[in-house]
């Protein structure tokens, strides 16, 4: 496998560090796929580096979930099971719900003023078709939710999650379009529930706004 990312270059992080950032840049954007098996001498060789920060990268990558570390064949990337996945969706789920229901208690008028201009872009760009830049505006839509909500905590692990699904998203979406019509409709019974200030009302449509497509993808893992 060649390397598409280069090591970072931040003068404050350690090899290891840069190391297990590359690859695991390298798995999300399946440049490395799953099931594929990473030595650590060749990864060493790729970057001009020695074994021990690779060797600490792996080890890394591991207790995160990515890889599996095998000392005769190396290090396999992993795909996580269909039972993982599920418990990751409806952990993301309960979190995001969570999330949803205290912006819907915080929101200020200029906050749910942002909001709404987010969506009708994300319109205006479903309607020119251009799905990336929808899911990109979707994506902003969740990040000013968190800064609502205010709890760093719960946004850093919910990244955390989605970052293991998107895996799975990825994979998908290289033969399926992704439902980007219903999610810009969901985002929209969010933002209605957040303007009323009914935090019931945002945690019912968060919850099934995460849940419902993610648990779809679980299901494709069989056949994959």
């Amino acid at each position: 496998m060649e390397s598409t990312h280069a090591l970072p270059g931040e003068d404050g992080m350690s090899l290891a560090d840069k190391v297990f950032t590359v690859l695991k840049q390298e798995i999300l954007s399946l440049g490395i796929k799953p099931r594929e098996y990473l030595v650590i001498r060749e990864v060493a060789a790729r970057y001009g580096i020695s074994p021990t920060p690779v060797r600490e990268a792996f080890i890394r990558l591991e207790r995160e979930g990515w890889l599996r570390i095998d000392g005769r064949r190396g290090a396999q990337v992993l795909l996580p099971s269909s039972q993982t996945l599920l418990d990751i969706v409806e952990t993301e789920a309960v979190l995001e719900a969570h999330t949803a229901s205290r912006a819907a208690a915080n929101a200020t008028a200029d906050q749910l003023h942002a909001l709404a201009e987010i969506l009708a872009a994300a319109d205006a760009a479903l309607e020119a078709g251009q799905y990336d830049r929808c899911r990109d505006l979707g994506d902003q839509f969740h990040g000013q939710l968190y800064a609502i909500a205010g709890n760093r905590y719960l946004r850093d692990i919910i990244l955390a999650l989605e970052e293991q699904i998107m895996r799975i998203r990825t994979l998908l979406w290289n033969v399926d379009e992704a439902p980007v019509v219903d999610s810009a409709r969901q985002h929209h019974e969010i933002l209605e529930a957040l303007q009323r200030h009914d935090p019931e009302a945002a945690h019912r449509a968060m919850y099934h706004h995460t849940i419902w497509y993610e648990k779809k993808l679980v299901a494709t893992l069989e056949f994959m």
